[in-house]
């Protein structure tokens, strides 16, 4: 028998030009998710630039916004913002407004917005986008990567471990504080200008040094923040092998400090060197495989940007492996005969209601 069915009814003119204007509001936030849930796997440098995209589109009060491709045949190519209608108009304000909430609560200040600006600058693709006009400082992220390239080299752990025992050995301490008392300027006595009492300057009450020597302050420099150094004093210790090769030679603290600042030098030359490179503004080239050609030429770059872009920017390419899989495991699986399934459910009621047919069982529960 055929069935009558009735559609909606046709949208007219001023219904279809709001729903075109919504569509158009829209569709920065599509084209957004669409780079970062696209089928390839997507870096985390992408973040910044289209969250700062998203928001300079839809926050300027002037310009077009664009319309999807299913829409720009009977429509055009984009809407003008200032030939927006009341509602369209609204929502672009609200997803503009909020998108800058949503960075300013969970973004900035923390250890993720640094990581990912460091992210922005490793990618050459977006070295003269106009995200470090407004969004990123560009001085901040070339000493946050300079710190995170020390931090992720391999020379860093050997490094750390001799300001570690420079910065623990007392006679550097003692030296520290000597250079620092002949410095100080001598306090005036009896008889000269600003002096009083009798004769003996006024004790003045120097607030407690940071660091107690220059190796010390440097591992504070060097190591992350939050990592508390436990002063000690050293204690002689023998073993094997000092009965066999004798004492260690002890290394002068000039000559640990030395090799720091030389490594970081070497990671200034790199920076400025990645800097003065040329770099394609297309999303087909590869930011992963430039570092990977570049390990012998920056080393110390090539050692962050490679550890920095094994994060992924969303976890959609791993949603959908898993759903594949899980497809995949379901279609295979034997599945229960129906007749079966209707005598476990039959069972099932029975128990439910307490019948069960034995003796001295209790009494079916009326209903």
């Amino acid at each position: 028998n055929k069935r009558k069915i009735e559609g909606p009814p046709e949208l007219d003119r001023s219904e279809l030009k709001l729903a075109v204007q919504l569509c158009a509001v829209l569709e920065p936030l599509r084209l957004a998710t669409r780079l970062i849930e696209a089928e390839d796997r997507a870096l985390c440098s992408l973040y910044l630039p289209l969250f700062h995209q998203c928001s300079e589109t839809l926050g300027k009060n002037r310009g077009a916004l664009p319309l999807p491709k299913e829409l720009r045949k009977a429509f055009g190519e984009n809407v003008q913002i200032s030939s927006l209608l009341e509602v369209p108009n609204k929502l672009r304000l609200f997803l503009a407004a909020d998108l800058k909430k949503i960075r300013e609560r969970h973004l900035v200040g923390t250890t993720g917005d640094d990581l990912l600006a460091v992210a922005t600058f490793l990618d050459g693709r977006f070295q003269k986008h106009h995200v470090w006009q407004s969004m990123l400082s560009l001085e901040d992220t070339k000493n946050k990567v300079a710190q995170m390239a020390l931090q992720a080299s391999q020379d860093f752990p050997a490094l750390v471990e001799r300001l570690r025992k420079q910065a623990q050995d007392p006679v550097n301490w003692t030296l520290a504080a000597l250079a620092k008392a002949e410095a100080a300027p001598k306090p005036r006595g009896r008889g000269g200008r600003g002096g009083r009492g009798r004769g003996r300057a006024r004790a003045q009450s120097d607030p407690a040094p940071k660091s107690r020597c220059a190796s010390e302050a440097a591992l504070q420099e060097t190591t992350p923040s939050g990592h508390n150094l436990k002063r000690r004093r050293l204690q002689p210790q023998t073993s094997a092998e000092e009965w066999l090769f004798g004492q260690p030679e002890q290394q002068e603290e000039e000559v640990v400090l030395a090799d720091v600042d030389a490594v970081k030098q070497q990671i200034s030359e790199e920076l400025t060197c990645y800097l003065r490179l040329g770099h394609a503004s297309q999303l087909g080239s590869s930011p992963l495989s430039f570092w990977k050609n570049r390990r012998s030429e920056l080393p110390f770059l090539s050692a962050l940007a490679r550890i920095i872009y094994s994060i992924p920017a969303s976890t959609a390419a791993l949603e959908r492996l898993f759903s594949a899989a899980g497809r995949a495991v379901c279609h295979r699986r034997p599945r229960l005969n129906v007749r079966k399934a209707a005598k476990l459910i039959f069972a099932h009621a029975n128990v439910a209601r307490n019948i069960t047919g034995r003796i001295g069982a209790k009494k079916p529960v009326e209903e």
